[in-house]
């Protein structure tokens, strides 16, 4: 198990407090490890989401509601509780925060506090790599490997079994989709008013976040580079490393435009980070920090 620091500027170490700890079991003894949940540290952080304000209506149910019966990883057997108050057209349901997985045999939503599934979604690739982003009252999951790869735009009023039925490509809580755009590796990015997609083989697409209208598809990288970092966005800008080490420099919005390749001259495998106006890159052997002149 690795150590995970935290440190300021000035080289101070804060003290790091584990909030919440859930294992999961194994859910095919067959399968690789790899395929599991891909989301696991999202709950390791949830001190980091804010629940909204109002009342709670979800009530003493623990964690192991959240692993299903027999720690076997699903939900079933326990009930979707469901209020909404009509005067306000609120779902109180939601007033709770919750915790969004993008997992193999289902993609999942539950209560933060009660572990207790508030949405399932089937329909995904074998190898659940990328994190669930949410932006603009939705979450954007996607991922691939095996038959399926796709990206799901689910709004987070979301209830019971929303799954795409046939040639569905959008219901009630799936905003829309793209069944075979999903991405591998990447997490997807939202800046501004679109959401980017980059694919293990560099092809970036971009989509209008709320119409899911893919805007322009494009390769990165000529075909001969693999893309298994995600991309970060800043000042008009989305950032993506290739593994060889090269930084594609994509304009934002719906056009595409590659404004600059820069090479850091070593495989680049982790996502950069942008803090108080530098952007950080962590290759092979080094950690650069770039900042504007």
């Amino acid at each position: 198990m690795g150590r995970l620091q935290c440190k300021t500027a000035a080289n101070s170490e804060y003290t790091l407090q584990l909030i919440l700890r859930v294992r999961f079991r194994e859910e095919h003894k067959a399968v690789n490890d790899t395929i599991r949940f891909a989301g696991i540290l999202i709950i390791l952080l949830a001190v980091l989401i804010s629940p909204a304000s109002g009342e709670k209506s979800t009530k003493g149910v623990n964690w192991p509601s959240f692993r299903g019966l027999n720690a076997s990883g699903t939900a079933e057997g326990f009930p979707l509780p469901s209020e909404w108050d009509i005067a306000s057209s609120r779902n109180i349901l939601w007033n709770t925060a919750q915790v969004i997985v993008n997992g193999y045999k289902h993609i999942g939503g539950y209560d933060l506090k009660t572990g207790k599934e508030l949405w399932r979604l089937q329909g995904g690739g074998d190898i659940p790599v990328p994190t669930p982003i949410v932006a603009h009252d939705m979450a954007f999951i996607t991922n691939a490997h095996g038959k399926m790869a796709p990206i799901y735009a689910i709004r987070l009023t979301a209830t019971g079994d929303i799954s795409l039925k046939g040639d569905e490509t959008s219901n009630q809580f799936v905003a829309w989709s793209a069944p075979r755009d999903g991405s591998y590796m990447t997490t997807p990015i939202a800046y501004g008013d679109y959401v980017y997609n980059c694919r293990w083989n560099g092809v970036l697409s971009c989509y209008e976040d709320k119409s899911g209208i893919r805007l322009y598809q494009e390769r990165l990288g000529g075909g001969t580079s693999a893309f298994s970092s995600s991309a970060v966005a800043g000042d008009g800008k989305i950032f993506l490393p290739s593994e060889e080490g090269d930084i594609y420099v994509v304009k934002a919005g719906p056009r595409f435009e590659v404004l600059a390749k820069n090479s850091m001259d070593e495989i680049c495998m982790a996502s950069p980070a942008i803090s108080g106006g530098v952007i950080y890159f962590r290759t092979q052997s080094h950690l650069v920090a770039v900042t504007a002149r």
